[in-house]
């Protein structure tokens, strides 16, 4: 447990004393929200909560790529900074946790300053109010409405209040019983004399969530009508843009691993003489593709270094021994 003073979740481990395993954790719902909370995380908030660290195949490298890519490549800062700070759509109930792992993730919108006429809002900083064009935004945290969500009845996250439950090593989560105990003490080939330590723990989140600070001194601006900015449109309004990145004569280098590059003799050169390749063995190919193509590079990005290898290449053909 850290000297960190802030809220706490209580957990309760079962370890194995002789192999020093831990068997099990019995919990209540505080702990058992924080975990579903996870799934609700954007991929690219994990990235950023572990410091570009996540191991989750090629995702770090994706999210470096969007970071050392100059503003200049989208259509607006604003789009840059929903890639690298994207919000959770789930931000109302992650708001309820007692113990939070992404501190910025409070529910909160940015309000043009200036007193036009149809004031913007929008809930990604460095948008564009769509009827002054102003970048001026003031920075406002909504109030928690606890009524919000559909049948919501006040009681925590996602768990509803009950008995306790069981947290596997392995993250798998039951309802407390005395079957399940048994059940677990078998699989790990253990009886009811096994030694068994119980040891008590409380969980906190231990680093500084700083500098989500709101600045404001009022919320003047809320007492006007205001209307939704699109955070990538150069001038905040409705126009449809493609995704993220500007149109026209813009070209990019993408690397096995999936590092972004805007293209340039420089960056080719420097990619080649990493992948310690002779430019007389290089190949060309055009690709088209598919939705199907994509997912599969979506899920081997999650899984391996090599992305494009093992999806938009063929199979290796396997040598069969002469016999």
């Amino acid at each position: 447990m850290s000297n960190y003073a802030g809220p706490s979740v209580a957990v309760k481990l079962f370890i194995d004393k002789e192999k020093q395993k831990v068997l099990f954790a019995e919990s209540d719902k505080e702990f058992v929200d924080v975990l579903f909370s996870f799934l609700t995380l954007p991929l690219g908030a994990i990235v950023r909560i572990l410091d570009k660290q996540s191991g989750v195949g090629c995702l770090d490298e994706v999210y470096k790529s969007v970071e050392s890519l100059s503003a200049e490549h989208f259509h607006t800062e604003a789009c840059k900074t929903m890639l690298l700070c994207p919000h959770n759509a789930a931000a109302s109930h992650y708001d309820r946790l007692k113990v939070k792992v992404d501190c910025r993730n409070i529910r909160s919108i940015y309000v043009c300053l200036e007193p036009c006429y149809d004031r913007g809002f929008s809930s990604v900083s460095g948008s564009i109010c769509k009827s002054c064009n102003s970048r001026r935004l003031m920075h406002l945290k909504l109030p928690q409405n606890d009524n919000a969500s559909v049948g919501y009845n006040g009681d925590g996250a996602f768990v509803k209040s009950g008995p306790k439950l069981i947290i596997t090593d392995d993250l798998q989560v039951a309802p407390a019983s005395t079957g399940l105990v048994f059940s677990l003490l078998d699989k790990f080939g253990l009886n009811e004399k096994a030694d068994i330590e119980e040891k008590f723990l409380h969980l906190d989140y231990d680093k500084d969530g700083g500098g989500y600070k709101c600045t404001c001194a009022h919320n003047d601006a809320m007492c006007a009508t205001i209307t939704l900015m699109n955070p990538k449109s150069p001038s905040g309004g409705n126009a449809s843009n493609r995704a993220y990145i500007k149109g026209g004569l813009r070209n990019f280098i993408v690397t096995n691993d999936l590092r972004v590059l805007h293209f340039s003799l420089a960056n080719t050169l420097q990619v080649m003489r990493s992948a310690m390749i002779p430019k007389e063995k290089l190949v060309e190919k055009d690709l088209a593709l598919d939705k199907a193509q994509v997912l599969k590079l979506l899920s081997a990005a999650t899984a391996t270094r090599e992305v494009l290898s093992s999806v938009l290449l063929p199979p290796k053909k396997k040598r069969h021994p002469h016999r």
